[in-house]
């Protein structure tokens, strides 16, 4: 057994002594590495702003209380890496689409898109994403779900809304930022 398979056994018998779950062990290790005085390597050139971790398990955990499958399906996402390509939520359905390796069938490569249809509860259609090969009107590049979601915060000004839909349409955008089209409610 090398060092670090040593190093692992132990912090997992503490991390299993101790109870704690995966968002919790990271925020463990942030504190462990800043007493130890570690730093990460240098930005990457063209890196996005990230949620801090007490943003990431904040936004879980709102998503959560709406309901345990919409906040499952958040948390999958931001912990996978998926990059939205288009969301849109109408009265009785959400439609999302991401840009992340989606399995087709055996032996077939991934596609670059998956796309999954929820009731207007979070309930996913299928256990499955449907693999697509083109963004359609979503971001080619995809969006990380906080850039999304912050984008949101920004365009929404508490109206009740009719649907709502995220994307890099040319009828929206300039077709490469994805930007958030509101349609609200007619009078009641």
């Amino acid at each position: 057994m090398g060092r670090l398979e040593r190093i692992a056994g132990a912090i997992a018998a503490i991390l299993a002594r101790e109870g704690l779950d995966y968002a919790q062990s990271k925020a463990v290790f942030k504190l462990a590495r800043q007493r130890a005085g570690l730093t990460p390597p240098p930005d990457r050139r063209g890196s996005i702003d990230r949620l801090t971790l007490e943003e990431e398990l904040r936004f879980i955990d709102q998503a959560y209380a709406k309901g345990g499958r919409t906040g499952l399906m958040l948390q999958a996402l931001l912990e996978t890496g998926a990059r939205v390509s288009e969301l849109r939520f109408e009265p009785d359905e959400i439609e999302l689409r991401i840009q992340h390796p989606t399995p087709r069938g055996e032996n077939e490569r991934p596609a670059p898109y998956g796309d999954k249809s929820f009731d207007e509860y979070g309930i996913a259609d299928s256990d499955w994403w449907y693999p697509r090969d083109e963004a359609s009107f979503g971001c080619v590049a995809g969006v990380p779900l906080e850039t999304v979601h912050l984008q949101f915060l920004n365009a929404y000004r508490g109206e009740r809304l009719e649907w709502a839909w995220f994307s890099c349409s040319t009828a929206y955008s300039n077709g490469r930022n994805g930007v958030w089209h509101l349609v609200p409610s007619g009078p009641s």
